[in-house]
């Protein structure tokens, strides 16, 4: 049986990500159905879409997909954790600042959802040079809030 979605995505992602925003108890098992595709585009999507109305019930699943091979796909999860990140999620994000294929900014802003944060943390600009000190930073503020070991 086709996967509803993966057709919407194939014809137009912005429609499917709107459609399933207004249809989302329509269309949600094809679009949790999507998060597991072998297409990159469809997975991505699938995320934006589950973001774009209000899942918070679909955070295991999208949050499971943080290492996707794709960073297009990495970036749309952080999109998702910056709305529905959860105090289980800070090593794992905390682990992916300065990482490679990860926007520090991105993973930034989901670990400000799970704590108060001091100002200065969130920075678009982190260069290489100041990734270790940003780095320490998070890593006092989620010790702090025992977050961290």
């Amino acid at each position: 049986m086709e996967n509803r979605f993966a057709k919407l995505v194939g014809e137009n992602w912005l429609h499917a990500v709107m459609r399933a925003a207004h249809e989302i108890d329509d269309i949600r098992p094809d679009v949790l159905a999507a998060l597991c595709s072998t297409d990159a585009e469809v997975r991505s999507v699938a995320v934006a879409a589950l973001n774009e109305s209000n899942d918070a019930l679909a955070h295991d699943d999208i949050a499971a997909m943080l290492d996707d091979q794709n960073e297009n796909v990495r970036d749309e999860v952080l999109e998702y954790l910056q709305e529905f990140s959860q105090p289980k999620d800070a090593s794992r994000l905390y682990e992916r600042i300065g990482k490679p294929g990860y926007d520090c900014f991105l993973v930034t802003r989901a670990l400000a959802r799970i704590v108060d944060f001091p100002d200065g943390l969130l920075n678009e600009d982190v260069d290489a040079e100041r990734m270790d000190t940003t780095k320490a930073a998070w890593k006092r503020v989620l010790f702090d809030a025992e977050l961290l070991r």
